[in-house]
């Protein structure tokens, strides 16, 4: 005679965080990516990827790759970075971001990881500061897709020529922002010392590095 039961099925828990098995592996760039996160009043998406962006710029070379994105330049390698910090936060039982820095600066600490580290501090700083100015994640967003046009282009655009490459960006981006607000991006970018206007009369970099 078969005997019957009852079974209860229960979903996991939505507070329960897999924690994993193993340390995650944290190099420089997670340090550089904390530091900004530190440096910044107001900490989102847009705004980690667009002071990492301008961090770039300050820095002078190409240290997190930036391509076209629906909200302006992004950088698919500070997901990944970012993942792993909050792996790494998992396993340690870490919360806020400065402890999470000062224990990971222990762990890979270098000679080679503080001259590394030294030399993007500034930039870093220069960055966030940059990025806290500015009040609005739109206008955060028009000024780094402007500037970003403006790198990829090759010293070749004008104010019209940034307005037209900005409209033609993407259906949503040229419903979201009018021509007026997009000169408003391009200007703001030139009061700020980012931008200058070369003797052609097109826009290119002020290459004001730390």
């Amino acid at each position: 005679m078969e005997e019957e039961c009852d079974i209860s099925v229960f979903e996991p828990s939505v507070s329960y965080r897999a924690v994993p098995k193993e340390a995650p592996k944290v190099s420089v760039s997670g340090l550089v990516l904390l530091k900004t996160r530190i440096q910044l009043k107001k900490v989102n998406k847009i705004r980690l990827q667009k002071a990492s962006f301008m961090l770039n710029y300050y820095l002078g070379e190409e240290y997190f790759k930036f391509d076209k994105w629906h909200y302006g330049p992004y950088s698919h390698s500070i997901d990944v970075v970012a993942r792993s910090l909050g792996e790494y936060q998992k396993y340690y039982n870490l919360t806020n971001s400065e402890d999470t820095y000062k224990q990971l600066y222990n762990v890979i600490c270098s000679k080679k990881t503080e001259e590394k580290m030294n030399k993007l501090l500034p930039a870093i700083e220069k960055a966030a500061k940059y990025v806290n100015k500015i009040n609005t994640d739109k206008k955060m967003e028009g000024v780094t897709t402007a500037l970003f046009l403006i790198q990829k282009n090759n010293k070749s655009l004008d104010s019209d020529a940034i307005v037209a490459e900005f409209k033609a960006w993407s259906e949503d981006k040229a419903q979201r922002f009018s021509e007026d607000y997009i000169r408003e991006c391009i200007d703001y970018l030139e009061e700020t010392g980012i931008i200058q206007i070369n003797i052609f009369g097109f826009y290119e970099e002020s290459f004001i590095y730390v």
